[in-house]
Formats: C-alpha cells, structure tokens, sequence
C-alpha cells in the first residue's frame, strides 16, 4: 500500500479503505476488535491504545509500529514482522506468535520474550507477498 495513489473517484473495499486509513490517519483508541488482516504492511502506523483483541494480523507488517498501550489480548501475530515496534504497556495476554521476528522491539514491563514463546529470527518471511489474498 505504500506509495499508491488515489483521489476522491477511487472506490476501496471496506477491507481496503481501512487499511489506507490506518496508514494515513492512524488508529489511535480505535476499535479493531477482531480485525483479520493477512500479508498486509502496516508498518510505522500510530495504532497506540488500539483495541486489538482477538484480531488476525498474520503475515502482517509491523515494523516500527506504535502499539503502546494496544489491547492486544488472543491476537494472532502469526509470522509477523514486530520488528522496531513499540508494545510498551500492551496487554498481549494469549496472543500468539508463532515464528514473528521481533528483535528489538520495546515490551511492556515485566513481559518476557522468551517465557511467551517468541523467538528471535534474523529475517522473518516476507509478509507483504501477497496483499490480495485477504483483502478483496
């Protein structure tokens, strides 16, 4: 979605037209309650106290995300790219995140990496391959 041009005549799937929001104007506070989005790259969007709980972002790009204070209880960070993102104060209790690339990235206090299952990789899977595969 970086660099795509749009002007007011553009239609967006619903699916699509919050992408372009959450990229353009941010989600601060907002209410993305068991959002699924897959192989999407919302990455260095301001999604700070963001209600995430139960949503799907596998395969999603997230790099240098602000999530400070995302309520991000069962989310499923699924081979996500979490790298250089802000968590600080986020609840992720039960989110998962098989095979996420993570380091470094700010945690909330008393959050263990390690004791939560995540493990380092050098380069995570690209998530962005494929944009039209869950969103339509």
């Amino acid at each position: 979605m970086h660099g795509v041009s749009a002007d007011e005549g553009t239609r967006w799937s619903p699916r699509w037209a919050l992408v372009v929001d959450l990229l353009s104007r941010g989600g601060i506070g907002r209410d993305l309650r068991n959002l699924a989005l897959v192989y999407v790259d919302l990455s260095g969007a301001d999604l700070q106290r963001a209600d995430l709980r139960g949503a799907t972002l596998t395969r999603c790009n997230l790099r240098g995300c602000n999530l400070a204070g995302a309520q991000m209880a069962g989310a499923d960070l699924a081979y996500t790219d979490l790298r250089g993102a802000n968590l600080e104060g986020a609840d992720l209790t039960d989110a998962s995140y098989t095979r996420s690339g993570w380091q470094p990235t700010r945690f909330p206090v008393n959050f263990d990496p390690d004791e939560a299952g995540l493990h380092c990789l050098d380069e995570p899977e690209e998530p962005t391959a494929d944009l039209d595969r869950s969103l339509g």
